[in-house]
């Protein structure tokens, strides 16, 4: 029922092969997926909001505390649905060229945002390079 012979896997590879509308689905919601809960990991509105009361800022027109701490949640949230919904235009922009337009690309969505990620890790690990270095390039 489930070796690599079976019908069931045959149409579970086509259906999940690149430039497959499947392919591209599946692959949009995950990134879109992982986004969202990378975020959620990284970023702390309540911790962002102490360190505010903490250090004397506010935010004009919120309140300390708890609704600061709201306000910065709705923030990120929209922000971090801008985002993913950016990284998943990179991955489908690519597989959509290939799929319907036949266009000579030569790489396909996920290398496209394989290398749209490294480009803007290596421009950040660079600024702080140059900022933490005496002496370091400005720029």
């Amino acid at each position: 029922m489930f070796g690599q012979n079976s019908q069931w896997w045959a149409g579970l590879s086509q259906w999940l092969s690149l430039t497959h509308p499947g392919h591209m689905i599946l692959g949009s919601m995950a990134i879109v997926l992982v986004a969202l809960l990378y975020t959620a990991y990284l970023v702390d509105p309540d911790h962002a909001a102490d360190s505010l009361l903490k250090h004397g800022g506010v935010i004009p027109g919120i309140m300390p505390g708890e609704p600061t701490a709201e306000h910065v949640d709705g923030i990120v949230s929209r922000t971090a649905w801008a985002g993913a919904v950016y990284l998943a235009a990179i991955f489908l922009i690519p597989e959509v060229l290939l799929r319907y337009f036949n266009a000579p690309f030569y790489l396909d969505g996920s290398s496209a945002l394989i290398m749209v990620c490294t480009v803007l890790d290596i421009k950040t690990q660079v600024r702080g390079q140059s900022l933490t270095e005496p002496g370091g390039v400005q720029g």
